[in-house]
Formats: C-alpha cells, sequence, structure tokens
C-alpha cells in the first residue's frame, strides 16, 4: 500500500494522546523529588557560580521544593542548585534540537511526529539513568559528568513538547489557540502529576526509587502514546460542525481546569500535614479518574482512523463543506508539495500563513522574531525567578513552610489557568472580532510589569500578601507560554514552526539565568550588610531592590510588545 494512502489516525485521537505526552513533557519540573540523592556529592561554590541556571545555591536556601509546592528534604548548599541549572535551564530549554529534527521531517506525516517522539524516549531514558547510575556510585562521580548526564535527561523531555504541539497545530491550524493552550497546560501540570500518582502514590516518597522509575518510565508512557499520534493533512468528517468541535476542545480544557484544582489541592494537603500511604494511594487514583473525561472528546469523531470530509456536488461545481480546507491532490506523494500542504490546511483567512519564514529567515532577517522573543523571554524569565524564590520571599518575611507551599501550588495552578485561558481567549476573540492576538501578549507583559512593581512595595510585609500576588504572576507567567508559540505560528507560519518555537524559549532560559544569578547576589550582600545569620535575609527589603529593577524589565517587555503591535498591525498573517 502506497505510504500517501496509508490510514491516518483521527485528530482528536491524536489531540488526546498528545495530552498524555505532553504530561510527560515536564518531569525536569519533578527536580525537587530527586533532589536529596545530590547530597552526597560535595560541589564547591565555584562550580555553582559557574552554571547558575535557573537557580543558584543562594535562591534556593533554605529547603528544595518541587514546582508544585511539595516540600523535600533539605538540600546542601550547593549541590541540588547546579544540577537545577543543568537539568531545568541548559537541558530543558535547548528544544531546538527536538524543533531541528521535527521539521526535517515535516514531510513525512506518519514518520516525523513518531520519530521525534521516539528519539526523545531515547535521550531521556539515556540521561536519567547516567543521571541515576552516577548519583547512586559510591564513589564521588567528576562534576562534568554529573552536569552532562543532566542535561541529557532535561533535554529529553523536550521532545514531548515539541512532537504533540507542532503536530497539534497542523491538525487544528484554524483553532490553534485552543491547541496550545490544552497542550502547554498539560506540560505544566506534569511535575505535579508525577509526584502524587508515582513519587507518592506508588513510590511512597522514595527518591531512590523515583528516580529509577525516570530512567524507563516516561519513556514507556509515551511509547504506547506513539502509534497514535500523526498528521492529518485533510479536513476530517467530523470536523463539519463548528459547534461540535468546540465543545470539544471545551471539554478538554475543563477536564485540565478541573484537573489542576486537584493537584493544587493536593499539594496544599501534603504541605500542611501528613499523609499516610493508604492516602497516598487513594490521592493518586483520583488524579487518574480525573484524567479519564479527556477521552471524551474522541467521542462520536468518526472512529479511531480519520475519514476525509466528502465533498458535495452544488450547482454542477465540487465544494467542501463550508469552511473547510482543501485537500492536497489525492495522489500527491507526501514526501512533496512542502508548500501546497500548508495551503491546504489553512482557512481563508489565514492564506497569508501559507508563504511561512525559515528558521535561518527568523535568525538573520526578521526583527519581528526577536521583538517576540524578548518580550515573551522577560514574561517567563521574570515569573520564574519568582517562582523559584518564593520560599527565600515568604523565610524572609518571617512565612512559615505552610505558607510557602501555598504561595507555589497557587503560583502553578493560575499558571497552568493562564495557559489554557490565553490560548483559548486569544483564539475566540481573534477569530471573532479580528482583533490582533500581539494585543494579549501586551496584556501579559502589562501585568507582569505590575505585579513585580506591586512586589517592590517595602510596605509588602505579610506572607498572606502573596497570595493573590502568586495567583496574578502565575496567570501572566501562563499566559506568556501560551501566546509565545501561536504569535511564532501566526508571525513565521506553520512549514518550520518546530524549530522556530524551540529556539524561541531559549530567551526565557537565557533571562531567567541573569535574574536568578542577580537576584541570589543581592539577595546574600544585603543579609551580609543587615548582620543577618550566614546564607539568610531577613525582611521585605531583601527583594524589594531586585524586584524593582525585575518589573523595570518587564516595563521594557512592554513597550517590545507594543511596538510588535506597531509594526505587524497591518499584516495580514495577524
Amino acid at each position: 500500500m502506497p505510504r500517501h494512502h496509508a490510514k491516518k489516525v483521527n485528530k482528536f485521537v491524536t489531540l488526546a494522546v498528545s495530552v498524555l505526552v505532553a504530561l510527560n513533557g515536564g518531569v525536569s519540573y519533578a527536580y525537587g523529588l530527586w533532589a536529596p540523592l545530590l547530597k552526597r556529592h560535595g560541589l564547591d561554590q565555584r562550580d555553582v557560580a559557574i552554571l547558575g541556571g535557573s537557580s543558584t545555591s543562594d535562591t534556593m536556601r533554605p529547603t528544595q521544593y518541587s514546582t508544585y509546592g511539595r516540600r523535600a528534604h533539605p538540600l546542601t548548599p550547593v549541590s541540588c542548585p547546579c544540577l537545577v541549572a543543568a537539568h531545568t535551564g541548559f537541558g530543558a530549554y535547548s528544544s531546538f534540537i527536538a524543533g531541528i529534527l521535527y521539521d526535517k521531517m515535516e514531510r513525512r506525516q506518519h514518520v516525523g511526529p513518531r520519530l521525534t517522539l521516539l528519539v526523545g524516549c531515547l535521550v531521556s531514558s539515556v540521561g536519567f539513568f547516567l543521571l541515576q547510575r552516577a548519583i547512586s556510585s559510591e564513589t564521588p562521580v567528576p562534576f562534568p559528568l554529573l552536569v552532562c548526564a543532566a542535561i541529557v535527561a532535561g533535554n529529553g523531555c523536550t521532545y514531548f513538547d515539541v512532537s504533540p504541539i507542532s503536530t497539534n497545530i497542523r491538525n487544528f491550524p484554524t483553532t490553534r489557540g485552543w491547541v496550545i493552550g490544552i497542550i502547554k497546560s498539560s506540560i505544566g501540570l506534569s511535575g505535579g502529576l508525577y509526584s502524587i500518582v508515582f513519587f507518592q502514590g506508588m513510590f511512597h516518597g522514595d527518591s531512590a526509587a523515583f528516580l529509577r522509575f525516570l530512567c524507563w518510565g516516561p519513556s514507556t508512557l509515551v511509547l504506547f502514546c506513539v502509534p497514535f499520534v500523526n498528521y492529518v493533512p485533510y479536513r476530517q468528517e467530523s470536523e463539519r460542525c463548528a459547534r461540535t468541535n468546540a465543545r470539544r476542545f471545551q471539554c478538554a480544557v475543563v477536564v485540565i481546569g478541573v484537573l489542576a484544582l486537584y493537584v493544587m489541592g493536593v499539594s496544599m494537603v501534603r504541605g500542611m500535614m501528613d499523609v499516610t500511604p493508604h492516602l497516598q494511594g487513594v490521592l493518586a487514583v483520583g488524579a487518574l479518574v480525573f484524567l479519564m473525561p479527556l477521552f471524551g472528546i474522541t467521542f462520536d469523531s468518526g472512529g479511531l482512523f480519520a475519514k476525509k470530509e466528502e465533498e458535495e456536488e452544488v450547482g454542477g461545481e465540487v465544494e467542501a463543506g463550508a469552511g473547510a480546507e482543501v485537500e492536497v491532490e489525492a495522489g500527491a506523494d507526501e514526501h512533496e508539495g512542502d508548500e501546497g500542504v500548508e495551503t491546504a490546511l489553512l482557512a481563508p483567512d489565514d492564506e497569508a500563513n501559507a508563504s511561512s519564514h525559515s528558521l535561518r529567515h527568523c535568525l538573520l532577517a526578521s526583527p519581528e522574531f526577536y521583538m517576540l522573543g524578548a518580550a515573551t523571554g522577560i514574561g517567563i524569565g521574570s515569573g520564574l525567578t519568582f517562582l523559584n524564590n518564593s520560599p527565600q520571599i515568604v523565610g524572609s518575611l518571617g512565612g512559615s513552610g505552610q505558607e510557602q507551599t501555598i504561595v507555589v501550588a497557587f503560583f502553578s495552578c493560575a499558571s497552568c489557568f493562564g495557559r489554557l485561558g490565553f490560548g483559548a481567549a486569544s483564539e475566540t476573540v481573534t477569530r471573532r472580532y479580528k482583533i490582533s492576538r500581539v494585543w494579549f501578549l501586551i496584556l501579559a507583559a502589562a501585568g507582569s510589569a505590575l505585579v513585580f512593581s506591586m512586589l517592590s512595595v517595602e510596605c509588602l510585609a505579610s506572607p498572606t500578601a502573596l497570595y493573590p500576588l502568586s495567583l496574578i504572576s502565575g496567570l501572566f507567567f501562563g499566559g506568556h507560554w501560551a501566546v509565545m508559540p501561536n504569535l511564532a505560528s501566526d508571525l513565521h507560519g506553520l512549514t518550520s514552526f518546530a524549530s522556530i518555537y524551540s529556539v524561541l524559549q531559549l530567551f526565557g532560559g537565557v533571562i531567567a539565568y541573569v535574574l536568578a544569578t542577580y537576584v541570589g547576589q543581592s539577595y546574600d550582600a544585603i543579609g551580609r550588610a543587615q548582620g543577618d545569620p550566614p546564607g539568610k535575609c531577613i525582611g521585605p527589603q531583601c527583594f524589594t531592590g531586585s524586584f524593582r529593577k525585575i518589573s523595570a524589565l518587564c516595563f521594557l517587555g512592554f513597550v517590545l510588545s507594543v511596538a510588535l503591535w506597531r509594526r505587524t498591525r497591518f499584516s495580514r498573517r495577524l
């Protein structure tokens, strides 16, 4: 059977399975769960300063936290942050490798998305295996080898982000905002779910067993999903009714939103009280139960395989259903017709996207690319800075461990809703009212500047005052993650989307590195000047000066967003 006649898996089945893949794409967020194992490897401050990354030894005191608010065991002051930097910074933000691979295979509708996932499974397993072997070694492992293993492990997860999001926005080009919000929020939830289902529910807090599981668990789960992920180059019969399609997306949004609330609730309960092993198992099963309704989006969608929308003869001419995309010629080989495939994907109001930009063009001849990267990078980097320093912020204000847990949980949950909300709202408003999607970037940038302006006020002396600010900060942090891939596809098309989207993520990683280093040094300097105990800083002034400068940086992001709107306001793409 010729490859271009091979059956394609239903788009909605691909979307549902892609969410499962994405829930394995943020395993690097769970670094706090196995970080206590690093205590046996003593690393000096020089190594920490070299790597820095999203956290430094000065900004992770006194206790390491996971992204979803679970308090881990106390760590040595230097070992964990360095690996966190390598794992979440250099590894997780180097997704351009996965993006370039995906785009190289873009014409292969079956092979491309699946091969990218398979490579991700291999890289992830190898990375975590090397990391586990290095950490469990009885003899000290050279620092560079430990870092390399962490980078490989972190990079493996990026394939589980790039392939699902790139495949599904090509499957649903006219509703890409919904798709991006759903998948990006799933990636954000993955660390929390791994903590509830596996770390607590299966291994009962055993960090060594959990790290061994990471060597094969995520890859095995993704391997089961690989056969169901593919690109469908035509409109399905089940896509005829726009209202039904919208309800399917809304169903997915509700499921992810409820799951985010559940994860937040469980994180807060675990942070405030001891949970018995029996209850941990119940909570793990509860997370899976809340996830199961996701497959409701596949009901009445035509079965496992995609069915092409039948053409109807009207007045002697052949027409497709209202608003349908035109399929590539039936006999066309899937390895050909790069521009034709994308033109076929786009609705009439998206025809401007048919002329896509390459990554080379973006890097060498597109000011909009750098404006978008800098604006979203500032929003993402500043949000990560608040998240990574939130335990120290609460501690400097005299807050307890419970209050630290609540702040982190609020931020994480709000981040999920920010990704869902900005993705869905930008799609609805853009389609219905013809308003540029850049306005949502402007809104997110303005919100980030407002949050850090409020954090820089020294009269903010109560930890409870951080609760609403953590919600707002998380909301706009998630909004930046949703808007960035949307605007990347709007500005530069879909043909090279994976590599462009991946490179744009580097902006956030670099800015987070710089901000984390600056905030950590400022925190230490103020603590020493006040005569506080070594490694500590007490009082609101510990962070207000740093946040004042970050608020100015966020205002620069706002200015860049407005400038991007001015450059693109007459573009048919937006």
